[in-house]
């Protein structure tokens, strides 16, 4: 799979190749610029590639619709959940809708599943009835997360979800994600510059730069032998190798 920003333009990501087995834990990792969130993005079908295609259940994206079963089975986290909520709507009409469109619930019933589903990423009481500018990023990405478990995804992507969030809260959210993802028994694919995260949280390493993926391997292996100077550079640069 190949994806360009524009006909003459060149390539953000190019020959790539990535299965998502079913329950495993994937980190994408690589410098800036590499390709890492571009590649996300088109795993979920919001990119469409320039050439190749992106499978869900052997389909290509483009021929599933909305209404189908293979497009909510990918959802995906983003960084900044500031942008990716609306600002009109507070988490409990966010997640109930969620509910209402994807998987039809009626008001009452998406009202009721919303509620306990903000309660299993730990919001309650009044903060579900504020507006998103009441909230701090740390529960903005609570409700993200919820919304995205609402269409009971078999794929979670995290696009460098806690980035944008102080680092007390950091560790919070990536251990309620690695938490929901084994209690859901979903796979993860996980965008990080976090090489200690990845470390402790992976069960396979893809490694890109410019738009290709230069290594990819059991965490493990990468980790204790890595096969290319640019991962050696990588691990070096955070005191991992």
């Amino acid at each position: 799979m190949s994806l360009t920003y524009g006909k003459h333009a060149p390539a953000v990501v190019q020959d790539v190749s990535l299965t998502v087995d079913a329950g495993e834990k994937i980190a994408i990792v690589g410098e800036s610029g590499s390709g890492k969130s571009t590649l996300a993005r088109a795993l979920t079908g919001i990119l469409r590639p320039s050439e190749g295609a992106v499978k869900v259940h052997g389909r290509p994206w483009e021929t599933v619709k909305r209404t189908d079963a293979e497009r909510r089975s990918v959802q995906m986290i983003f960084q900044d959940p500031y942008s990716s909520l609306n600002p009109t709507m507070t988490p409990l009409a966010t997640v109930s809708e969620a509910y209402k469109v994807v998987l039809g619930y009626s008001r009452e019933k998406a009202r009721k599943a919303a509620k306990q589903g903000l309660e299993d990423v730990g919001l309650t009481g009044h903060v579900i009835e504020r507006l998103p500018k009441g909230l701090s990023g740390g529960q903005l990405q609570r409700v993200s997360i919820a919304r995205a478990l609402a269409c009971e995804p078999e794929v979670l992507i995290a696009d460098e979800a806690t980035a944008s969030l102080d680092v007390s809260v950091q560790a919070q959210i990536i251990n309620l994600i690695i938490n929901l993802v084994e209690s859901h028994q979903m796979a993860l694919v996980m965008i990080s510059h976090d090489l200690h995260l990845t470390r402790s949280v992976a069960d396979r390493v893809v490694v890109m730069r410019n738009g290709t993926i230069v290594e990819a391997g059991p965490a493990i292996n990468i980790f204790a032998d890595p096969a290319t100077e640019y991962t050696r550079e990588l691990l070096a640069s955070a005191s991992l190798h």
